[in-house]
């Protein structure tokens, strides 16, 4: 399969003879957003005139007519297609996709930034696609070096309002594998769970990936945004055998639902969720955000709440010892 490198891409791109087909991969994101940006930039300085397609089903006619409409205002068009299930196609998508792409027009751009590529050789037909692809495209992977994911990690524990050393961020990149989408999540994870302002090398080791236990905190709260209250029982119970405060599990969840209920608050007085990290303390922290449109979408939000007000008043009326209140409110939580 034919690649080619950062080099040559890069020299093409100041050459101003770049090709109208790239099949781009690999880890480093933001490296393959640059290129891909500068290429676009070529035919659209302002990079106003690109059409994205970055849904997990690509639409193949809504694709091709797309490629098919000559830009209104001359010039070339920019097309990308990213973050779609290629490796699952079935074999008249592949040989419609393929066909598609053959034909692609001389005023049209179109570039694949295939970021769930996977090598193996379980389904043929993409195997297949890939081999076909690689006669009319040039191939060139994205891969995170340790350098470059070095510096996203600190520019991302930043972002976090977080500090990251240089020699935490180096352990927290090499227990990741330099994976850029695996080491975001561990932060997210340690920002969810840890008030520490500093991502301390305990905190990766606590939390990252490599770690032969994953049970923790951050896992039941998106066991209970999947409303799979079962599952996050098992490892609340798990984790209090260990030695795990029930007080600062509940803390962590009766979190996110606030959450919820500020972005429910913000809905019905007409504010968009864009706009919550301005009346909230939000910045930055956006994800969070996120996380808590999914508990509104598949929660009563003001009965959580209430049954979390109710554990927290035997609580401190010592009616129950804090493992009971905090079991009691996982098992009430299934019924919502």
């Amino acid at each position: 399969m034919p690649k080619i490198s950062l080099t040559s891409i890069s020299k093409s791109i100041r050459e101003k003879n770049v090709k109208n087909l790239y099949y781009f991969y690999g880890d480093d994101v933001l490296l393959a957003k640059k290129i891909i940006n500068k290429i676009f930039k070529l035919s659209d300085e302002n990079l106003e005139n690109i059409s994205v397609f970055d849904k997990e089903k690509l639409d193949l006619t809504l694709l091709e007519r797309t490629i098919d409409t000559y830009p209104i205002f001359g010039g070339k068009k920019n097309i990308l297609i990213t973050n779609s299930e290629l490796s699952s196609m079935t074999k008249d998508f592949c040989e419609k996709f393929l066909d598609i792409l053959r034909k692609i027009p001389e005023f049209c751009n179109l570039i694949i930034y295939d970021t769930l590529r996977k090598d193996g050789k379980k389904n043929v037909v993409y195997s297949k696609f890939l081999n076909e692809l690689s006669k009319i495209a040039d191939f060139l992977e994205f891969k995170c070096d340790s350098i470059s994911s070095k510096k996203q990690a600190i520019l991302w524990a930043k972002n976090f309002d977080k500090l990251l050393s240089e020699e935490n961020a180096k352990i927290l990149c090499n227990k990741c594998g330099n994976n850029l989408s695996l080491i975001r999540e561990t932060m997210e994870k340690i920002c969810i769970t840890s008030d520490s302002p500093e991502i301390s090398e305990q905190l990766i080791n606590d939390f990252s990936v490599g770690k032969e236990n994953e049970q923790n905190i951050y896992n039941i709260s998106k066991l209970i945004r999947s409303k799979d209250i079962k599952s996050a029982i098992e490892i609340y119970e798990k984790l209090v055998n260990s030695g795990e405060d029930p007080l600062r599990i509940l803390y962590t969840i009766s979190s996110d639902f606030i959450d919820a209920l500020r972005v429910c608050e913000a809905e019905q007085s007409g504010v968009s969720i864009d706009d919550i990290p301005n009346f909230f303390d939000y910045k930055r922290k956006e994800f969070k955000l996120n996380y808590a449109s999914n508990l509104k979408n598949r929660f009563d939000i003001h009965k959580v709440i209430d049954l979390l007000i109710k554990a927290d008043k035997k609580i401190k009326l010592s009616s129950v010892d804090n493992y009971e209140a905090v079991r009691s409110f996982f098992i009430s939580l299934m019924k919502i």
